[in-house]
């Protein structure tokens, strides 16, 4: 479709790259090819029904996470009766995720998780921070545990996360 081109995957970076059906087809495929099936023909319809439903369910987005298309892919590869593939679809996300949360938890414990603060300037990280803001933010909520949003808002930041990021992750 001529839309493909023009809409662009968030990926969890930040970083915008252009829409491919193929990188899906490829996800896909890796999901037959970790239960040994071989059908070409099922990769592709399936890709393509996610394509499809990405450019018309996001059709007002020039942008779409690529979270949101794996949540698509999941749904097609069930609709289309391969469970079993779609559960190791599932377990393969649920293990990235942990290892990029390892990874980012490490980066903290080194001091080596930078945060843009604009194009040009980089900080250090420092999870004391964010507590010292949530609690100038929430004086008078005591009943809410500081060190839970704390731990929630360092469970989805990332490497050169921008500021601006961290900031509507704590509001949120």
């Amino acid at each position: 479709m001529g839309n493909e081109n023009q809409k662009q995957v968030i990926k969890r970076t930040g970083e915008l790259v252009p829409f491919e059906r193929s990188r899906i087809e490829e996800a896909i495929s890796k999901a037959f090819d970790s239960l040994d099936i071989s059908d070409q023909d099922a990769i592709t319809r399936i890709a393509e029904q996610v394509q499809e439903l990405v450019l018309t369910r996001f059709k007002h987005e020039q942008r779409v996470s690529v979270e949101s298309i794996q949540d698509i892919v999941e749904d097609k590869i069930m609709a289309n009766g391969f469970h079993r593939v779609a559960k190791n679809f599932i377990l393969y996300r649920e293990k990235r995720a942990l290892l990029r949360k390892e990874k980012t938890l490490a980066l903290i414990r080194q001091k080596n998780l930078k945060v843009k603060v604009n194009e040009t300037e980089t900080v250090i990280f420092n999870p004391a921070l964010i507590e010292e803001w949530l609690r100038k933010l929430a004086p008078d909520l005591m009943r809410i545990s500081i060190t839970e949003m704390v731990e929630a808002v360092v469970g989805q930041i990332y490497n050169n996360i921008p500021q601006a990021e961290i900031n509507l992750l704590i509001l949120n």
